[in-house]
C-alpha cells in the first residue's frame, strides 16, 4: 500500500470514527436508513417521558423536544439545574436473556455542554457498560449529533436502563438524547456517517503539498 492510500485512510478515520476502551462513537450527519437497532420502550421520547422513572436522589429536568431530534418528532432534553451534582437521571427496566451479548447505544447532542458528563448505562450492575462519546468529541462536533454504543453480557433477565448527565453541571448546560436501544450483538448494526467534505479537503491537501515536493525535489 503506498503512502498515498494511508493518508486517505487515516484521515477518513480519524474524520468518522472514534473507538475507546469506553465506546465507540460515530459522527454526523448520517446516511438515511443506515443501521438496525432495538429502540427501548419510548426510547426515542416520541411519548414525552413515558415509561421512564426519575433515579431518586437526583435534581434537575427532564423532558421531551422538538429540537433537535434526530429521528421522529422528540428527543429528550436533559437540564440538571443550577449545582454541582449528583446531576439528573431517568431509567427503565428492559427485558434481556441472562447469558446472551447485547449493545447499548444511544444518540447524543451536547451543543452548550461545558463540564458535566453525560452517558447511558445499566444502573451500576457487575456487568455494567457506561456509553458516552469522549470529552473531546462532544466539545469538537456540538452541532452534530453522535451515536455511540457498546456490548454488554447481562447475567440477569432484566436490565436497568439509565440515561444520566452529572458532574460539574450549571443551568446553562442541556444536553440531547434521542433512541436509545439496547439491541442482540447478531441484530446490530451500526449507523454509517456521511463523508465529511473537510476529510477531502485535507486530503486534497495532502497530495497537493506531496506532489509540490516532490516537483522540488
Amino acid at each position: 500500500m503506498n503512502n498515498l492510500s494511508l493518508i486517505f485512510k487515516s484521515l477518513i478515520l480519524s474524520c468518522i470514527l472514534i473507538s475507546s476502551a469506553n465506546a465507540t462513537t460515530v459522527k454526523g450527519p448520517f446516511a438515511t436508513n443506515s443501521g438496525n437497532w432495538n429502540t427501548i420502550n419510548n426510547g426515542g421520547f416520541e411519548s414525552g417521558l413515558s415509561g421512564w422513572g426519575l433515579v431518586g436522589g437526583h435534581r434537575g429536568n427532564g423532558s421531551a423536544v422538538t429540537q433537535p431530534v434526530i429521528f421522529g418528532a422528540s428527543s429528550l432534553a436533559l437540564n440538571p439545574g443550577n449545582f454541582n451534582g449528583p446531576g439528573y437521571a431517568i431509567r427503565q427496566s428492559v427485558a434481556v436473556t441472562a447469558g446472551k451479548e447485547y449493545v447499548l447505544s444511544g444518540f447524543f447532542n451536547t451543543r452548550n455542554l461545558i463540564d458535566s458528563n453525560i452517558y447511558i448505562d445499566l444502573n451500576d450492575t457487575s456487568f455494567d457498560v457506561h456509553v458516552y462519546p469522549e470529552r473531546g468529541e462532544l466539545e469538537s462536533n456540538n452541532e452534530e449529533w453522535l451515536f455511540s454504543w457498546l456490548a454488554f453480557t447481562p447475567t440477569t433477565n432484566s436490565v436497568l436502563v439509565r440515561v444520566v448527565q452529572d458532574g460539574k453541571v450549571t443551568s446553562s448546560e442541556t444536553a440531547y438524547f434521542d433512541e436509545i436501544a439496547v439491541t442482540l450483538a447478531s441484530d446490530f448494526v451500526p449507523v454509517s456517517s456521511v463523508p465529511v467534505p473537510t476529510a477531502v479537503w485535507l486530503f486534497t491537501s495532502g497530495l497537493v503539498t506531496l506532489f509540490s515536493i516532490r516537483r522540488k525535489a
